[in-house]
């Protein structure tokens, strides 16, 4: 609905509602943005801030079950309609099958994940800077999601104790030897079982997801596609790793 009372039919695919409401309002104001980067937009807020994030949800959740019928039909969190929350049930069994995808999806899917599980970018968002992959925005960033104490037990989780390994990262990006920078992870998160977790028998789909989804803002490889590694190289990955 406009200042006037005009009501405006906007087209917006699945789950895409209140952000093309958002992109409407900006365009009217001269000012274009995809839905994309208003997603991403709305993921780089949650992890500068997650703190305020977390007192938003709050507010809402309050809201929500008070008057379910009003905030069912409200625009909420930077503008897009919330997600249904999931159970943690829902929760540990998305972990517990190897759920991998880009940030800004995983963040969207993973509603309630609060305290129980985290998104954990494969490499580390730190790494990207200084490197041909730094034009790579933090919701196109290919990741997985693990349990809360899994994720603190990686050795990229954490920005002061860990900056050695992150760097070893980097620097290996810098040089466009992305297929190393994942075989030193893969190895990383192939130990992690806080939680009882085997985190291992995952790595082979996350190796092939790498190696067969286009990345936005990539730059080319060596075979002239966006992913961040080739078939080749990730071919050689899981039999350096020993994985069929």
């Amino acid at each position: 609905m406009t200042g006037d009372g005009t009501l405006v039919d906007i087209q917006s695919e699945k789950n895409n509602c209140g952000y093309s409401v958002i992109q409407k309002i900006l365009k009217d104001r001269s000012i274009d943005k995809s839905i994309d980067d208003l997603r991403n937009d709305r993921a780089q807020r949650i992890e500068d801030n997650p703190k305020e994030f977390s007192k938003i949800l709050e507010v809402e959740q309050w809201v929500s079950s008070r008057y379910p019928q009003e905030a069912n039909s409200s625009l909420i969190v930077g503008g897009a309609r919330h997600k249904v929350k999931k159970s943690q049930k829902e929760i540990k069994k998305l972990v517990q099958e190897g759920f991998i995808g880009r940030y800004g999806e995983l963040c969207d899917e993973l509603q309630g994940r609060l305290g129980i599980a985290e998104v954990n970018h494969i490499p580390p968002k730190s790494a990207y800077r200084d490197t041909p992959y730094e034009n790579i925005k933090l919701g196109d960033m290919p990741s997985i999601a693990m349990f809360k104490n899994d994720h603190e037990q990686t050795s990229s989780w954490g920005y002061y104790d860990k900056g050695s390994y992150q760097k070893e990262i980097q620097d290996l990006m810098k040089v466009g030897n992305m297929a190393e920078a994942i075989y030193i992870e893969m190895k990383d998160i192939s130990t992690i079982n806080a939680t009882g977790m085997n985190y291992q028998r995952h790595v082979p789909k996350y190796i092939d997801y790498l190696a067969s989804t286009p990345v936005k803002n990539a730059p080319l490889n060596s075979v002239g596609t966006r992913t961040l590694i080739t078939p080749n190289e990730a071919s050689k990955l899981k039999q350096r790793l020993r994985l069929r």
